[in-house]
C-alpha cells in the first residue's frame, strides 16, 4: 500500500507509513527531534560560515558536541534514505497505476470496438426489421384490398341474386297467368273445335244424303210401274232426311258462329297470355343471366379470399420472422450498451489511475526534494564542522579533538 505522508515540517524527518506505526506521542517526539537536528545543522552551517565566531556561536558549539552533530547528520541521512525509498515506492506505484491504466485503455478500446460492432449488427437488424415491417405492411395492405374487393364482389353478386330472384318470381307469376288464360282459352277453343267437328259431320251427312237422293232420283227416273212408286217413296224419305240434315246444319252453323264470336272475343286474352308468356320467358332469361353473373362474382370473390388467406399465412410467417429479428436487435442493442458501459467504466478507471500515477509522481518528487534537502544540509553541516575543526582557535581544541575522532567514526559508519 502507498505510504501516507504528513504535510508538516516534521515529515522531513519522520514519514508516516506502514513501517512506522508508533504511538502518536512517539511520532511527535521523533518529529521534534528531527526538527531539532535540522535546526542544529542549519544554525551550525550559518554560524560557521562567518570567519569570526561570536560568543553565542562558541556557546552553541559547546552545547552540541561533534559526536551529537554526527549522530544528527547520520539520522538525517537515514531519514533521507527513507524518503528516497518511499519516493521509489511511489514511483513503483505510479508505474503500476500506469500499467493498469494502459490495460484499462486497451480494454476500453477493445470493448469500444466490440460495442461498435454490436451497434453495427443492431443497426443491420433494425434495417432488416424495417424491411420486414414494410413487407408485412404491403402484405396486410394486399390482404385487406383483396378482402375488400371480394366483399364488394359478394355484395354485387347478392344484389344480382336479389334481382334474379325477383325476376324468377315474376316469371313464375306470368307463367301462372299465362297458364290460367290459356286454360280459359283452351275451353273456348275446345268448344269451337267440337262445334266445327259437328258441323263437318253434318255436312258429311248432308253430302251422303244428297248423293243417296241423287242415286234414288236417277233410279226413279229410269224405273217404271210399281218399282217406280217404291223409288218415289224412297226419294221422298231421302228428301225428308236431307231437309232434316239441313235444319241440323243450320243449328250447327249457328253454334259455330257463336263459338267463332267467342274465340274472337277471347283474342285479347290470347294476346295477354302471349304477353305473359313472353314476360315469363324474358324474366326467366334475366334470372338465368343474373344468376350466371352472380355465380361468376361468387367464384371470383372466393378466389380473392383464397389469395387473401394465402397472404394471411405469409403475414403470420412475417410476424414470426419479425419477432425473431426484434429479439436479435434487442440482444445486439443490449450487448452494445453493456460493452459501451464497460468501455466508459474502463476509461474512467484509466483516468483515475492516471491521476493517481501523477499524484504518486508528484509525491515522489516532493520526497526526492526532501531527501536532497536533508542530504545537502547534513553534508553542509558535516563539512562546516570539519572545517571548524581544522581552523578553530586554541580554546576550541578540546571540542575539535573530540569532534575529529567522533567524525571519523561517523564517516565510517555513514559509509
Amino acid at each position: 500500500e502507498p505510504v501516507q505522508w504528513s504535510r508538516s515540517m516534521a515529515t522531513l524527518v519522520c514519514p508516516v507509513g506502514e513501517e512506522d506505526k508508533r504511538a502518536p506521542m512517539s511520532r511527535l517526539a521523533l518529529a521534534a527531534g528531527g526538527l531539532a537536528v535540522l535546526a542544529l545543522v542549519a544554525v551550525l552551517a550559518v554560524s560557521i560560515s562567518h570567519s569570526t565566531p561570536s560568543t553565542g556561536e562558541v556557546e552553541l558549539a559547546n552545547r552540541y558536541s561533534a559526536l551529537q552533530v554526527g549522530r544528527y547528520a547520520v539520522r538525517a541521512e537515514r531519514q533521507a534514505k527513507g524518503y528516497r525509498l518511499d519516493a521509489e515506492r511511489q514511483i513503483q506505484l505510479a508505474t503500476n497505476n500506469d500499467n493498469e491504466a494502459t490495460d484499462d485503455n486497451a480494454m476500453a478500446i477493445e470493448e469500444e470496438k466490440r460495442a461498435r460492432a454490436s451497434a453495427y449488427l443492431a443497426a443491420d437488424a433494425k434495417e432488416r426489421i424495417e424491411k420486414t415491417l414494410n413487407a408485412g405492411r404491403d402484405q396486410v395492405h394486399q390482404s385487406t384490398k383483396l378482402k375488400a374487393k371480394a366483399g364488394r364482389l359478394s355484395d354485387k353478386a347478392d344484389n344480382y341474386m336479389k334481382v334474379a330472384r325477383k325476376k324468377l318470381k315474376s316469371a313464375k307469376r306470368h307463367n301462372r297467368a299465362y297458364r290460367a288464360l290459356m286454360k280459359r282459352y283452351g275451353r273456348v277453343v275446345d268448344k269451337y273445335d267440337k262445334t266445327m267437328q259437328k258441323r263437318a259431320a253434318v255436312l258429311d251427312q248432308i253430302n251422303n244424303a244428297g248423293l243417296k237422293l241423287a242415286d234414288d232420283m236417277t233410279a226413279y227416273s229410269k224405273a217404271s210401274g210399281a218399282k217406280k212408286a217404291g223409288l218415289k217413296l224412297k226419294v221422298n224419305q231421302d228428301r225428308s232426311a236431307l231437309a232434316l240434315l239441313e235444319t241440323k246444319h243450320m243449328a250447327v252453323n249457328l253454334k259455330a258462329r257463336k263459338a267463332k264470336q267467342l274465340t274472337d272475343k277471347y283474342q285479347p286474352v290470347i294476346i295477354r297470355a302471349n304477353r305473359n308468356q313472353a314476360d315469363s320467358q324474358n324474366n326467366y332469361a334475366d334470372y338465368t343471366r343474373l344468376k350466371h353473373h352472380a355465380n361468376k362474382l361468387y367464384t371470383k370473390a372466393a378466389q380473392l379470399m383464397d389469395r387473401a388467406d394465402t397472404i394471411d399465412g405469409l403475414i403470420q410467417t412475417t410476424e414470426r420472422d419479425l419477432k425473431s429479428k426484434r429479439k436479435n436487435f434487442l440482444h445486439y442493442k443490449n450487448r452494445a450498451e453493456t460493452e459501451m458501459s464497460i468501455s466508459l467504466h474502463a476509461e474512467d478507471q484509466e483516468d483515475q489511475l492516471r491521476r493517481a500515477a501523477r499524484h504518486s509522481r508528484y509525491l515522489a518528487g516532493k520526497l526526492f526534494d526532501k531527501a536532497r534537502r536533508l542530504e545537502k544540509l547534513a553534508q553542509k553541516g558535516l563539512n562546516e564542522v570539519m572545517r571548524q575543526h581544522e581552523e578553530a582557535e586554541p580554546n576550541m581544541m578540546g571540542l575539535q579533538t573530540g569532534y575529529q575522532g567522533k567524525d571519523q567514526s561517523i564517516m565510517k559508519g555513514g559509509k
